[in-house]
């Protein structure tokens, strides 16, 4: 700790742990920011809000985009519904649910980029 104290001044260390508490609350994976001159990235694992939920990752890297018919909370999806697409230099990927259920939590914004295996969409079983 002592390595790292000598690097941050008392600022720097309020604005990061500002940070992390801004993070504990933010419904987004990832926060990126300056402090200083230096660039702090948080990333965190969100746990689905309980035991009936189902997690919807990304088929694919790149710019998610949102279906019109998939954006309320609340809704109820069937099985085999596209909710949106991931767009690369030159593929679109659709997202297709797997099973059906009521949609519980977006975790990424309408054309936000996005990775492999990242958690798009958090749904409530019926």
């Amino acid at each position: 700790m002592s390595h790292l104290s000598a690097l941050l001044s008392m600022d720097d260390v309020e604005a990061i742990t500002r940070l992390l508490e801004l993070a504990e609350r933010s419904p987004f994976a990832t926060f990126e920011s300056r402090v200083g001159d230096m660039t702090v990235r948080i990333d965190r694992t969100v746990a689905a809000a309980d035991a009936n939920a189902c997690e919807v990752t990304a088929p694919a890297v790149g710019l998610f985009k949102r279906h019109e018919a998939a954006t309320k909370s609340g809704e109820l999806l069937r099985e085999g519904t596209t909710i949106g697409h991931i767009a690369t230099l030159d593929q679109r990927t659709d997202v297709v649910l797997g099973q059906a259920g009521a949609i519980a939590d977006w975790r990424v914004q309408d054309g936000q980029f996005v990775e492999y295996g990242q958690v798009l969409l958090t749904l409530a079983q019926p």
